[in-house]
């Protein structure tokens, strides 16, 4: 994640409205007795290969890695948790059948490896609160936590002791007394480390983040760090000296030397400004301190300002002394924080969340934004040669038209990756954050990308590449009216899906067109929209230009939520959707022009989800059916007989046979909590079959053959 990537995570409530929130539901069916060849099946990316690093790859973010007596287990931020040996690396999900795929910490039973606690949500995606399994994932029950978490930053066990359990949580401090059947609150606050002395476990610290404040329970909590001397029944604040923090405390991170305790490292973030406070040691379990900041860090080191989303600090368990420091930048020191060094390489990608090392202190696991590196040298030298997992984020993807073989995605960041065979191997293009892509109709070589953040002299960045991504050039000129905030309402470009096709990019409140293949963009509505666009849906063209549809983001009069382009002027089309709900996306039908399918956000209203109109939008009709009450994301129909529609959703898809009037669960084979972001039809693969493919935040790619329907 880049420095721009803040202001995403800021806006909170309507970032997750409009792209990536959650809803839960069980999954309806059982996929065991389905025949594979009519199950849905991810084509990767298993690993992107760098088209610049033949040898590296990267896959997506990582929140913990823990090693257990039989490999490791990972926890991705958005595609749940895996398993796997050490030696060949083979990775098996195993919390699929778990209603959110976020997680934001676990631990495993030291005496019982079936038995684990997972943690849903995390900093940025709200979860579904802490769930256990005695069968390695087979089956999770919810255990009662009052208030709910949302979000979890660490879960341990006591030293040698399975019955007591701690939790840090976006709530606060709990801990079990019972191996984790109840639960009890200690310690209110935002708490985003723990940290257990392994000679005395008594005592233990953790750091509460934000300003004084009070909550619903009527517990104080001030931000700063805490010590408890009695296995955390009581907590002392212990930054009330000139060397620690003791305001403006954001996420904090702790870790304590296993083989002597009283040696400890915290490295801390602002919250109102997210950058680094200080990196700070103790030798006497916190009796006093020193301030051991690498010396390169300024207030000009971008890097350093993302403490809220990135801040993880760890030491080896074999030499007090070999620390390392994640932010958005991986640094080591091997000599107790006098000095530190910045690890430059491919293999570690930025932004840092879970270190693990093996009890020799040679092995080390890293989590990150791209995956994880592992060292076998003590930090010295990284390799991503494993980093397989199925696990990118995409926000977006598109097939070409002409040859179903090629498919490219967008994801946060790890930018832009594709496949010329149908994920049989995917290569990364280019690292970042990217939000949607186009492709050429004839040539599948060429694609239009958009990347979010603030590059000069437009926050609006298209570029074209013309051999698949492998270079790429400046695609904005004519696009000069994006406002700082752009990013909030993300750019999608699409094409009119002929020879001489038109492109379409939204940015703002303002529509841009290019006749010229992204040469020049011109505004097709001069004067903007009221409210900013949040999609665009385009047509087949037909002459003398494709019907257009335009969401905006009207959460005021109900009367601007869908503008519709045709015959060269623009019109209200709002009548007949339901107030109070926005338009989420609109799929106009490949063989008729008049007829299209509006998706509403949200689930406050669960009878008005999906419409459709047969006049371009002058009215709309109810197809919703019996859709249960999910947040949707893309509809398609059936190119052949669209009375088959294919819906994707936060939680997977659905398909109606008979036009919307009845709904089925269509997730054989896929987890049960996948986030579904688009959808598209592959009518052209070498193989002469038809497939529905989607898009997911956090699980990869996914195809299913809808040949026989």
């Amino acid at each position: 994640m880049k420095k721009s990537q803040l202001s995403i995570i800021s806006i909170g409530g309507l970032f997750l409205i409009l792209f990536l929130s959650f809803s839960f539901i069980h999954r309806a069916n059982d996929s065991n007795n389905i025949p594979a060849e009519s199950k849905w099946k991810c084509i990767g990316p298993f690993g992107q290969k760098l088209h610049y690093a033949p040898g590296s790859y990267y896959s997506g973010r990582i929140n913990e890695i823990e090693i257990t007596k039989n490999g490791l287990l990972i926890a991705s931020a958005s595609g749940g948790i895996f398993q796997t040996d050490t030696k060949n690396f083979k990775y098996e999900p195993i919390s699929d059948n778990l209603n959110s795929l976020v997680i934001g910490s676990f631990v495993t039973s030291p005496e019982n490896d079936n038995i684990i606690f997972a943690g849903t949500g995390d900093y940025v995606f709200p979860g579904t609160g802490l769930w256990k399994t005695v069968d390695k994932g087979k089956h999770w029950n919810q255990l009662s936590m009052n208030p709910v978490p949302t979000a979890f930053y660490k879960i341990r066990f006591t030293p040698n002791n399975t019955k007591k359990i701690h939790a840090v949580t976006d709530s606060g401090y709990y801990r079990s007394n019972d191996g984790g059947e109840t639960w009890e609150r200690h310690l209110s606050g935002v708490t985003t480390d723990l940290a257990i002395n392994f000679q005395n476990p008594n005592i233990i610290y953790t750091a509460v983040e934000n300003i004084s404040q009070s909550d619903e329970y009527n517990h104080i909590h001030i931000s700063g760090i805490y010590k408890s001397e009695d296995g955390g029944d009581k907590w002392e604040r212990i930054d009330k000296d000139a060397v620690l923090p003791n305001k403006d405390i954001g996420r904090t991170s702790i870790s304590m030397y296993e083989k002597n305790s009283s040696v400890i490292y915290i490295s801390v973030s602002g919250y109102g400004s997210p950058s680094l406070k200080g990196v700070y040691k103790t030798e006497n379990d916190g009796k006093s301190w020193k301030k051991i900041n690498p010396g390169y860090i300024n207030k000009n080191s971008s890097g350093f300002y993302q403490g809220n989303y990135n801040n993880y600090i760890s030491v080896s368990p074999a030499d007090p002394n070999r620390v390392l420091l994640g932010w958005a930048s991986l640094s080591i020191t091997t000599d107790g924080g006098n000095s530190w060094k910045i690890i430059e390489n491919v293999n570690v990608h930025a932004d840092h969340h879970a270190i693990a090392w093996e009890k020799n202190g040679k092995t080390i696991y890293e989590g990150n934004d791209g995956g994880f590196s592992i060292s076998s040298d003590y930090g010295s030298n990284w390799s991503t040669a494993k980093n397989t997992l199925p696990i990118s984020q995409f926000y977006g993807f598109d097939v070409s038209p002409s040859n179903g073989n090629y498919i490219y995605g967008v994801a946060i960041d790890n930018g832009i990756c594709g496949t010329s065979n149908m994920g049989a191997q995917w290569i990364n293009y280019w690292i970042g954050d990217c939000t949607s892509i186009s492709v050429d109709p004839v040539n599948p070589a060429t694609i239009y990308y958009a990347q979010y953040g603030c590059a000069s002299p437009h926050d609006c960045s298209l570029f074209k590449s013309t051999n698949g991504g492998v270079n790429y050039i400046d695609a904005n000129k004519g696009i000069d009216t994006c406002g700082k905030d752009w990013s909030i309402y993300f750019t999608h470009i699409k094409n009119d899906k002929v020879s001489n096709y038109n492109l379409f990019v939204n940015c703002d409140n303002h529509l841009f067109y290019s006749n010229n293949k992204g040469n020049k963009w011109s505004k097709l509505n001069p004067g903007g929209f009221r409210f900013p666009i949040t999609n665009i849906a385009v047509s087949k063209f037909t002459s003398p230009f494709a019907v257009l549809y335009v969401c905006l983001l009207d959460t005021v009069d109900n009367k601007n939520k869908l503008k519709v382009y045709e015959n060269g002027s623009w019109d209200e089309r709002s009548a007949g959707l339901p107030k109070n709900m926005f338009v989420k996306s609109v799929t106009v039908s490949a063989k008729n022009n008049n007829v299209a399918y509006a998706l509403m956000y949200g689930t406050d209203y669960p009878e008005h989800k999906i419409y459709k109109t047969t006049d371009r939008g002058k009215s709309w009709e109810n197809i919703s059916g019996d859709l249960p009450n999910v947040l949707l994301s893309d509809l398609i129909p059936n190119t052949e007989n669209e009375k088959i529609l294919y819906l994707g959703t936060d939680c997977g898809c659905y398909k109606s046979v008979n036009g919307g009037l009845n709904w089925a669960k269509w997730n054989e084979g896929m987890p049960e909590a996948i986030k579904v972001t688009e959808m598209r039809l592959i009518e052209k693969s070498s193989n002469g079959k038809s497939y529905v493919a989607i898009s997911t935040y956090g699980r990869g790619i996914w195809i299913k053959d809808i040949s026989e329907e």
